[in-house]
């Protein structure tokens, strides 16, 4: 018969883009006393990786670790491996045939699941800018972008405060208003557990005290659907940002708060109250 290890057992949850060790042991029963001897080392144990669909994707023989009858094989997942849903799960098979001619094996379902996003995320719904100045827009992804199998990802800029769609001119020397990854204009870095996409918006674009949308149109690859992604961009002067910031003081010294009195709650700005 055929046993899990009690130590560093199959994993039942693996994530894109890590190496797992598989460990199984073949023995008589499950005090593992007794270990099942291959017929051909050479040949035995033979085993097989499935992914959701039944496909075959790594095989071989998997080598011993540790005791006599405790074998293991690793295995990477890829990147872009598919993901399991409830109804469907990787499987992993092994099985021995025996110095008497027995066989036994062993079969487990696990599941992929795609990376966590450690790094630092932009979570932001409008950016602040200078006017007349540059600006660097960028995006976050848990996965590449395929270009080789009709992945895309474009970037625009709509003037926000206008009553049609009037898109500034992006591109390298304002030739156009769109630019795409497939061209080179949109750069790729990776940082951390994803992928950064980023635009250098060239200067004296953003005029003062005006606001602008950034429109991301994102496919993964060819099964993908399209998205959207959208920021809130605001560019203002530097006497509006020293307005701001007084404003923000002032703000700081009116702080409300509540107290009750008599039973009635009055709400008050530094001496006025109401009730």
């Amino acid at each position: 018969m055929a046993f899990l290890t009690t130590e560093d057992n199959v994993p039942r949850i693996l994530t894109r883009g890590t190496t797992q060790k598989f460990r199984i042991g073949f023995f008589t029963d499950g005090s593992k006393t007794t270990p099942l001897i291959p017929k051909d080392p050479l040949l035995f144990p033979s085993y097989e990786i499935l992914d959701i669909n039944g496909v075959t994707i790594q095989s071989g023989v998997m080598q011993q670790d540790g005791g006599p009858g405790e074998y293991s094989t690793s295995w990477t997942v890829l990147n872009d491996a598919l993901l399991t849903n409830p109804n469907q799960r990787y499987e992993f098979k092994s099985s021995i045939i025996t110095n008497t001619n027995e066989q036994a094996e062993i079969t487990h379902e696990f599941d992929v699941v795609d990376n966590e996003v450690t790094a630092d995320e932009d979570r932001s719904q409008c950016i602040i800018v200078l006017a007349e100045t540059g600006l660097r827009l960028t995006i976050r992804c848990t996965s590449r972008i395929d270009l080789e199998n009709d992945g895309a990802l474009s970037l625009q800029v709509v003037v926000g405060n206008t009553a049609q769609n009037k898109f500034l001119n992006i591109a390298p020397q304002q030739t156009g208003n769109k630019v795409t990854l497939e061209d080179g204009q949109i750069l790729e870095t990776v940082d951390g557990d994803s992928f950064v996409y980023s635009y250098d918006i060239p200067e004296n674009l953003f005029k003062g005290n005006c606001q602008f949308v950034s429109l991301w149109n994102i496919r993964q690859d060819l099964s993908a659907h399209p998205e959207i992604q959208f920021q809130l961009i605001r560019s203002v002067t530097g006497q509006i940002l020293n307005c701001s910031v007084q404003l923000r003081q002032l703000i700081d010294k009116l702080a409300t708060f509540s107290i009750e009195v008599d039973g009635f709650v009055l709400f008050g700005w530094r001496g006025l109250f109401v009730k």
